[in-house]
């Protein structure tokens, strides 16, 4: 569901330039990897480039796009799936209570936590995730594939490609983030506990 998903939405852009346009196809992507993490994502990814090429095709097929599909769902299911359940989670946890705390100047009890650290952590993820994937897929694997693609110095698409970035990172957290607030209270609700 969500290969066919991120398939159809890769196909869905707004274009700016020859270039540089706007693609919402790693959504789902990022959704698998919070599901089912890097390996299911990086499938998802490459898979969707395929089959998103399959179903219409803007020019020839260029595998770099495939492994930039795999490269979003490696980074997305590390972030997303792999941190959140691993140690490093609550050493993460503690660091930033310890910084709001700092913030806050010891204002905020430690019962204020409560229920608040997997959101707050979520959030972060999220961020550094998005963050992640937009420096590593979008300014520099994709800018190197379409330099390649249309013979273009990679100096001169970086600058638009950097402020798309900027565009593009709030609104990317903030869908992920709702489309994974709304999945939880829905896994919640059927009683979903794993893979």
């Amino acid at each position: 569901m969500l290969l066919a998903l991120a398939a159809i939405l890769s196909l869905l852009k707004i274009p700016i330039s020859e270039s540089l346009e706007i693609r919402f196809g790693s959504i789902p992507i990022a959704l698998a990897g919070a599901l089912y993490g890097p390996v299911y994502a990086a499938c998802v990814g490459a898979l969707s480039d395929i089959v998103g090429f399959w179903i219409k095709p803007t020019g020839p097929y260029f595998p770099g796009f495939t492994i930039s599909g795999a490269v979003s769902g490696v980074i997305y299911g590390i972030f997303l799936y792999v941190i959140p359940r691993s140690k490093l989670n609550k050493r993460l946890n503690d660091i930033v209570k310890k910084i709001d705390r700092f913030l806050l100047k010891g204002e905020v009890e430690n019962e204020a936590y409560k229920g608040k650290d997997s959101a707050s952590m979520t959030l972060i993820y999220i961020i550094t995730a998005v963050i992640i994937h937009s420096i590593v897929v979008s300014m520099c694997l994709d800018t190197i594939w379409l330099s390649i693609l249309y013979k273009k110095a990679i100096a001169v698409m970086i600058v638009g490609r950097v402020i798309k970035a900027l565009v593009m990172i709030p609104i990317y957290t903030g869908m992920i983030s709702l489309l994974l607030e709304r999945l939880a209270s829905k896994i919640k609700a059927i009683g979903y506990t794993g893979k």
